[in-house]
């Protein structure tokens, strides 16, 4: 079957990306993600073996991470070929819109050729949507997804990051990990932070070496850089801007998970 060609997504704001993969690194990593991604601190995810730069898009759908991609392809190519991992970490807010997992799964999947367009060797992870506290049925949706961009990481030979071990107790959201319903804390940050630093180094060479949890990993709030998580105005076409606040679902403030 033929490729299909890079989807024409129009982006109006050039990302200001650093360029360049800093030569005194083994490796080089991305990190592209919604608001989840503000709490990760780039300084304290890199050592001497991986440099890693994040860039977060508050309130930003999976065509916004597209978006960032093809932004790069056209500023910085040479930045694109040479990463050795890209961890996504987008879809809270498609499955806030409502959309369907089919169709989440199937703009992923754009956005996997649009990388893979520009660097075919690159290791991909996507990093599943981490479950709520205000919502059990929105939860059953996460979980749907998740197990769909499970099945297309299998398909397309990337790595899929289950969160779910780090942010569930017996199968309901971990309270101490989030800052409100929907956003991390820094302990939540650190986690993961973790899961993530411990996926590269999976995909890249093939196991995490028992000094990194001192070297990386150290300190409570390692992998928090300062800046409160949450929602911006997001761009709904080429035209206008809307603000999305945070819907709670609790009925008589009584919690849907009973506690």
């Amino acid at each position: 079957m033929a490729s299909n060609p890079i989807p024409s997504v129009i982006s109006n704001r050039r990302e200001n990306i650093q360029p360049r993969v800093d030569s005194n690194f083994h490796h080089s990593a991305f990190i592209a993600g919604d608001s989840m991604t503000r709490i990760l601190s780039t300084a304290k995810m890199r050592d001497q073996r991986l440099d890693v730069k994040v860039k977060s898009h508050p309130g930003g759908r999976i065509r916004t991470i597209e978006n960032c991609f093809i932004d790069l392809s056209e500023s910085d190519p040479e930045y694109l070929k040479q990463l050795d991992a890209i961890v996504l970490h987008v879809g809270t807010n498609n499955v806030s819109d409502a959309i369907s997992c089919e169709s989440i799964t199937e703009e992923m999947r754009d956005t996997l050729f649009t990388i893979q367009s520009v660097n075919s060797k690159v290791k991909i992870i996507i990093s599943s949507i981490i479950p709520r506290c205000d919502d059990k049925v929105v939860n059953d949706i996460i979980k749907k997804t998740n197990s769909s961009l499970h099945s297309l990481c299998e398909e397309k030979g990337h790595f899929f990051l289950n969160n779910d071990d780090g942010f569930l107790r017996q199968n309901v959201p971990n309270r101490f990990l989030y800052r409100d319903n929907i956003h991390l804390n820094t302990k939540g940050g650190r986690v993961l932070g973790m899961s993530m630093r411990a996926a590269i180094d999976r995909v890249l060479v093939g196991t995490v070496p028992p000094s990194d949890e001192q070297s990386v990993y150290q300190g409570g709030s390692n992998f928090y850089n300062g800046r409160r998580p949450g929602r911006s105005p997001v761009r709904l076409n080429n035209m206008s801007m809307a603000f999305r606040p945070v819907q709670q679902q609790w009925m008589n403030h009584r919690s849907p998970w009973g506690y």
